[in-house]
């Protein structure tokens, strides 16, 4: 088992931690001899992973079995749909800071805001999606902007708290990580 090592995976939730640690250490999928199995499809089916990510689990399939067979912990990193759906409906006025455990969302990147704000752009369009009005592009714009800037620091966040309580827990530096 590896304590030295843990991968966070952006298309899990953190509230699916259980069923990720459950995954990681329990019997392989293969073994007929133990009867507490976990399998891959358990885990899609206890996570939702159909609704909360949609893309073929297919192409995660070697990173969780390497993970399963080297007993390295995968950490759920993204924020619940229930959150991010607050978060596209009120904004960022409302006090998340209870949800992020006081830490700021930093939405002052000027450079990040520009490059999000031109991707957008990309896809949207003033006269089909906004009937022409531009304060309602922009209003739109910028609230997607708010649910990336949240999603990114409440990851950022799951990360930053994983690997403290690593260090706490095994009296080392937490590990190394790969997301």
């Amino acid at each position: 088992k590896s304590k030295r090592l843990s991968i966070g995976m952006e298309m899990f939730q953190r509230q699916h931690q259980k069923y990720l640690d459950r995954y990681i250490n329990t019997a392989d999928d293969n073994d007929n001899t133990n009867n507490d199995k976990y399998t891959l499809a358990d885990l899609q089916r206890d996570t939702d992973w159909d609704s909360t990510w949609g893309y073929d689990i297919f192409h995660y399939i070697p990173i969780l079995t390497f993970a399963k067979k080297f007993g390295i912990r995968i950490v759920g990193l993204h924020p619940s749909d229930d959150l991010v759906e607050m978060v596209k409906r009120e904004g960022l006025t409302k006090s998340l800071s209870s949800i992020i455990d006081g830490m700021p969302i930093c939405m002052d990147d000027r450079r990040h805001k520009e490059d999000f704000k031109r991707l957008a752009m990309q896809r949207l369009s003033l006269s089909d999606d906004f009937g022409g009005c531009q304060e309602a592009l922009d209003a739109a714009i910028s609230r997607q902007y708010e649910v990336q800037c949240f999603r990114e620091e409440y990851m950022a966040q799951t990360a930053a708290n994983h690997q403290m309580m690593a260090a706490r827990n095994n009296k080392n530096d937490g590990g190394r990580w790969i997301v």
